[in-house]
């Protein structure tokens, strides 16, 4: 099966937020930053039928990490807020086929698979290993720390311009 055959079944969240408003024309979407710290966003949506109601209908959560994919290096924020009122959509019963899921989680999370398979099979480059081993002496640690900025997002072109005291 391809990725389209994979997506098939998976709703957009605008889709889901139009029949929301079909649904509930006066009702509303709050989103929140949950928090935001070393570039790992959680957001929180909130739905309500209408703008008196203080019970939400539903509220949905979602976590992004900043450069961990290519939408993420410029709007994980945003890509972090679409997920959560797509979750919480789902959750008030909008537009499930098949999960609740929407078609952009599902696409982000194949995208992130994608990317930690090439960072698998990409050996640490030789040159980052060479200077880290002139700056630093010896390799003791050498693959964790690098390990721990690439899951901060850092790319090997950036891990090298900081060994070499370049921001």
């Amino acid at each position: 099966m391809d990725k389209k055959d994979a997506l098939k079944d998976y709703i957009l969240v605008n889709d889901r937020i139009l029949k929301f408003y079909e649904k509930y024309p006066e009702g509303r979407i709050i989103t929140s930053i949950v928090s935001w710290t070393e570039g790992r966003i959680v957001m929180q949506a909130t739905i309500y039928r209408d703008h008196e109601t203080e019970k939400a209908l539903s509220i949905g959560h979602a976590y992004e990490q900043e450069g961990s994919t290519f939408i993420n290096k410029t709007s994980a924020l945003e890509n972090c807020e679409t997920s959560a009122v797509g979750r919480a959509l789902a959750l008030a019963g909008f537009e499930i086929k098949k999960s609740i899921a929407s078609k952009e989680e599902v696409e982000n999370a194949q995208a992130k698979q994608e990317q930690l398979k090439k960072e698998e099979s990409i050996e640490i480059p030789e040159i980052i290993r060479n200077l880290y081993q002139e700056k630093f002496g010896n390799l003791e640690n050498f693959e964790l720390n690098i390990s721990k900025l690439k899951e901060r997002g850092f790319t090997y072109e950036e891990i090298y311009n900081r060994l070499e005291g370049k921001k």
